[in-house]
């Protein structure tokens, strides 16, 4: 009996590639010999025509294509999510609706899958689109590695295919503030890569503008590490230290030299310290907030 591999495509503002991809990936079943297909598609509450195009494609092929839609923009980790729910398959895949995934690569995700690997990602080793965006990007992948998960890889992913188990978990611990990929990440019991190019996108224009980014970046690292908490002790430690250095020397200066203006390294001094003082106060509430925070977030003590 053939295995049932659901394919989700989270939608936002993709009215003009919904008449491209989904005609490209019927015409592509054929890369699924051994496996039944379904495609669901998860409007996130998309402002153009993209759902009407989305019912046209699901009354054209009843059987094959299932879809939802939000009430409005939940954000894409949503759409996913509800995605995952939908899905009836033994294995899911996810991939953007504008094809700048290669499609063709989920059957080399898929073997490792049968292999016994429960998370299976395309990892973009080089981007074809280039300016501020993909820039801050790459800059947000990197620091997502370098300090919140060391297996986090540098170019990011949200292309893949995950274990039905998996999805399950996903769907159960999912809140509103958490990073998919860092979640599936920390859930699955094993996870590998497999490099390409992500394309350039070729029709309409992205939903994921550079604001959106900025604003998962900083959801990320509030959510994920106490690392700009700790930045502000650290800071403050450093101007506590150099103004007790420069308060005693200022001190000493003056009355060794009997220059009173030496004593305005005194007061500079008092005044490093007293910043100093005031920035280690911040870190130890951040440090008691992110704590709390910990402890609220529905993340498994256990996998």
């Amino acid at each position: 009996m053939k295995k049932l591999f659901s394919i989700v495509l989270p939608i936002y503002k993709n009215e003009l590639n919904i008449p491209v991809t989904i005609p490209y990936i019927i015409e592509h079943l054929d890369l699924f010999p051994d496996y039944q297909v379904e495609i669901i598609m998860v409007n996130d509450g998309s402002p153009d025509n993209s759902y009407e195009e989305m019912k046209k494609y699901q009354k054209q092929y009843p059987e094959l294509i299932r879809i939802a839609s939000f009430a409005r923009n939940y954000g894409q980790r949503a759409a996913v999510n509800y995605g995952m729910k939908m899905a009836k398959g033994d294995v899911v895949g996810v991939i953007s609706a504008d094809l700048q995934d290669p499609f063709e690569l989920f059957p080399e995700l898929l073997k490792k899958w049968e292999q016994g690997t429960a998370l299976v990602y395309g990892e973009r080793e080089a981007r074809a689109e280039k300016g501020l965006g993909a820039a801050c990007s790459n800059l947000m992948h990197r620091m997502i590695q370098k300090h919140i998960n060391a297996g986090y890889p540098k170019g990011g992913f949200d292309f893949f295919v995950a274990d039905r188990k998996l999805c399950d978990a996903f769907i159960e611990h999912d809140t509103k503030n958490n990073s998919m990929q860092l979640l599936l990440l920390s859930l699955a019991s094993s996870h590998e890569s497999i490099l390409y190019t992500r394309r350039k996108r070729t029709e309409g224009k992205s939903g994921w503008s550079l604001a959106r980014k900025i604003d998962q970046a900083l959801n990320i690292f509030v959510t994920y590490t106490d690392y700009p908490i700790r930045m502000i002790g650290t800071i403050g430690a450093w101007q506590l230290g150099i103004g007790c250095i420069a308060l005693i020397l200022g001190i000493v200066l003056a009355a060794v030299l009997k220059q009173p203006v030496l004593l305005t390294i005194a007061g500079a001094g008092l005044v490093l310290m007293v910043s100093g003082g005031i920035w280690i106060v911040l870190f130890l509430i951040g440090e008691y907030n992110y704590k709390n925070l910990e402890s609220l977030k529905k993340m498994p003590r256990y996998v």
